[in-house]
């Protein structure tokens, strides 16, 4: 309970997600062999895959990327602005073009894509997890897995 009280209470002292850092305070941090899960879109703009395999040496490493199918496929709705999480930079978009969806879902397939390969790459397990889901089956069947 009390980890989850931290997880909702968390303030985030800056917007831009850095897995990296957050990797290499874990491998300082942390002495004793570990079971560490990392929560995240893996949205990263730098390359977090040194570090996960360095932390993968010392640590038991399961990351679970949250993300909505919605983000996967945009629709046909016209001009929408869109924020960028990490950054904060608003930009528009022709969502009535098909060749903007569909270079949308091109960079989306190749981002899981990417992560799934730099979890594989450092021998580490990637669990996905769609947000409208029940997260405990996800969960459940990889853990089953794990035995």
């Amino acid at each position: 309970m009390r980890i989850i009280r931290e997880l909702i209470d968390f303030k985030a002292s800056s917007p831009r997600t850095d897995i990296e850092m957050a990797l290499k305070y874990l491998n300082n941090v942390m002495k004793k062999r570990s079971v560490v899960f990392i929560l995240s879109d893996f949205i990263d703009q730098k390359s977090y895959s040194d570090a996960l395999r360095l932390a993968k040496k010392k640590h038991d490493i399961i990351g679970v990327q949250l993300f909505d199918n919605r983000e996967a496929k945009l629709p046909d709705i016209g001009l929408i602005q869109t924020i960028d999480a990490e950054s904060g930079e608003m930009t528009w978009m022709d969502t009535s073009s098909k060749s903007s969806r569909d270079k949308y879902a091109q960079w989306f397939a190749q981002h899981c894509e990417r992560t799934k390969d730099v979890f594989a790459k450092s021998g580490t397990e990637l669990i996905r997890v769609e947000t409208m889901e029940n997260y405990t089956k996800a969960l459940l069947k990889a853990f089953k897995k794990r035995k």
